[in-house]
């Protein structure tokens, strides 16, 4: 049997490699860890059959083995450890830590990741109530971040919604900075603009808090230097088999991945007035100055007549057909605006999805923690052919979305579509940035 613990101490923790048989006792095993059995504390401890039963051949006055500590209980000293204790387990011999070896996640109705910052990667389970964010320790989610305001942002939980809203009198006393640092990053132009820096108002999605405001689910809140982000909580979901020598078989699943490349967007062109027809006036008048003279060579007036209707009926056409191509440009136009405002529709959500797979496959360090931990399904995700399977997440950035946009195909050949590129930047993992290695 080969079991790998970690023993929690005062001064410091020790990861143990257990190598014993099935009669091994729990009292066995805590003597050996405190060296109460003649042995010298190590990180390998290797219990034999050459070692007595627990309680026979000891020493009556001897003292008695330290309680070995597992989920903040004492064990029972003759529990055999064979099934007791698994690979990975929090275990101490000091009745203060008892606490610190509960593994299991608190609980909480949602999640505060730090995704960015000096303290990425912690995570703050919250129930409902009122909520304080800041780097004071006596906050609910409190980050040691030098450049956050002791109060900055205030988190209301109720049945009905979630808001958010800046901490009364929230200012950071560590002076202004030119951007957020992500994750240990470098700075960089356009996340520096769309944080702010030290001191600055929290800003959720890039908008500044000026009073409650709902808190969707992944919108990013940025106070001074850190990005948090707002997620519902997600049980441990990985496969398990307990093994009979106190190891974790875990069912590895396979792997999908979206087809990535760009989303294509045609980009509805804007009408163009059409060309009405022209008053010709030579061909209107011509019909008349032919009738005034057919009326004074044959002295019949009734020719002054029809000579007259011929310029009433072309200018009649004329003012006709401009009412009709302002009424058609009308309704295209407003057919136009209609499109528009479903591409625009179409292309936001194509920017959600879009900023959404990239910050799945690049796991912020809090997803990452939970993942490991847990453990959920997503552990070892990656093989060793897939593209990034040695890719680092460094930071975040403001990058364009992965959008192309083309013009319609009824679409005139001088059109050229705008280029909407800047209106549907996100912030995603800075790709640009980690280490990497070929497989």
């Amino acid at each position: 049997m080969r079991i790998m613990l970690t023993v929690l101490g005062e001064h410091a923790d020790r990861d143990v490699v257990i190598e014993a048989d099935e009669t091994t006792t729990v009292g066995r095993l805590a003597e050996s860890l405190s060296g109460q059995g003649g042995e010298r504390p190590t990180n390998v401890v290797r219990l034999t059959r050459t070692k007595a039963p627990y309680g026979l051949g000891r020493d009556p006055a001897a003292a008695e083995p330290p309680d070995l500590w597992l989920d903040g209980r004492a064990l029972d000293p003759g529990a055999p450890v064979l099934g007791l204790l698994r690979d990975g387990d929090l275990v101490t011999l000091d009745r203060d830590l008892a606490g610190a070896t509960i593994a299991e996640e608190p609980g909480g109705i949602v999640e505060i990741r730090v995704v960015g910052g000096p303290a990425a990667g912690s995570v703050h389970r919250l129930g409902l109530g009122v909520h304080v964010v800041g780097s004071d320790p006596a906050c609910a989610v409190s980050v040691p971040d030098p450049g956050l305001p002791a109060e900055a942002a205030v988190i209301r939980l109720t049945p009905e919604a979630i808001t958010v809203e800046p901490a009364p009198g929230g200012r950071s006393e560590a002076g202004a900075g030119d951007g957020p640092r992500a994750e240990g990053g470098p700075r960089t132009g356009r996340g520096s603009r769309a944080g702010g820096g030290a001191g600055a108002a929290p800003r959720l999605d890039r908008e500044p808090l000026d009073g409650p405001v709902p808190w969707p689910e992944h919108a990013l809140l940025t106070c001074g230097t850190t990005v948090l982000t707002l997620t519902a909580v997600e049980p441990p979901d990985a496969h398990l088999d307990a093994q009979p020598d106190g190891g974790l078989a875990y069912n590895r699943p396979p792997r999908l991945r979206s087809p990535g490349g760009e989303r294509r967007f045609e980009v509805p062109a804007e009408p163009k007035r059409a060309e009405g027809m022209r008053l010709q006036l030579l061909a209107a008048f011509l019909p008349l100055l032919l009738g005034v003279g057919m009326a004074w060579a044959t002295k019949t007036w009734y020719y002054l007549l029809i000579a007259l209707m011929t310029p009433l009926i072309m200018i009649g056409q004329w003012v006709s057909d401009r009412r009709h191509g302002r009424k058609q440009y009308r309704r295209e136009l407003r057919r136009h605006r209609e499109r528009m405002r479903e591409f625009e529709a179409a292309v936001e959500a194509a920017r959600a999805a879009d900023e959404a797979e990239r910050r799945a496959a690049a796991p912020d360090p809090a997803e990452v923690l939970l993942t490991a931990t847990g453990p959920r399904r997503r552990l070892w995700e990656r093989r060793d052919h897939d593209p990034d399977a040695l890719r680092l997440r460094v930071g975040l950035a403001d990058l364009p979305a992965g959008l192309e946009f083309v013009p319609e195909r009824s679409a005139p050949a001088d059109f050229v579509p705008p280029d909407p590129r800047p209106a549907t930047r996100c912030r995603w993992p800075w790709p640009c940035g980690g280490w990497a290695s070929p497989a």
